[in-house]
């Protein structure tokens, strides 16, 4: 395992191999010379680079939580956009069911009040004709109350002549 220190070294090095052999000489040398002729100095910088390292990891690990916060939530939204589309097709498929039943229950009523107005033509022809009938004998009725009270007439005047 490589400790951190290592790699800062590593790392410092690799960030000068673009430089030619005799200037990473001269790094290495310099390093070195720090090292040994200020350690407290050397230290701090170890340090510091080991906070800049760790506050770097630190960075890193909250961007990966990030990265995968917004993973979840993506799968999420997706997850409710699907319910809301299988939602939407549900209310849709109730809607057009309702709008075709109720079509059905207004035919059936169209039909039960064609049927009833066809009866009650019929209903309103046959007591019309009752009624007519009626009519005709209180008409025969009359009449005939008139002849009796003309014969209860005559026959009061044959009795009061008598």
């Amino acid at each position: 395992m490589i400790t951190q220190v290592q790699y800062n070294e590593r790392s410092r090095m690799s960030s000068t191999s673009s430089l030619s052999s005799q200037q990473q000489d001269l790094e290495v040398i310099h390093q070195t010379q720090l090292k040994i002729n200020n350690p407290n100095q050397y230290l701090k910088q170890i340090e510091e680079e080991q906070e800049t390292y760790n506050f770097l990891s630190e960075l890193e690990d909250k961007c990966f939580d990030i990265l995968n916060d917004l993973k979840k939530l993506k799968i999420e939204e997706e997850s409710i956009k699907d319910k809301t589309n299988i939602e939407k097709i549900d209310q849709t498929s109730k809607i057009d069911s309702f709008i075709q039943l109720q079509g059905l229950e207004i035919q059936r009523l169209n039909d039960i009040y064609q049927r009833e107005s066809e009866q009650t033509g019929d209903y309103i022809q046959l007591f019309e004709n009752q009624i007519q009938q009626e009519e005709q004998q209180y008409a025969k009725l009359q009449q005939q109350i008139q002849k009796v009270q003309q014969r209860i007439d005559r026959l009061n005047y044959d009795i009061g002549n008598i």
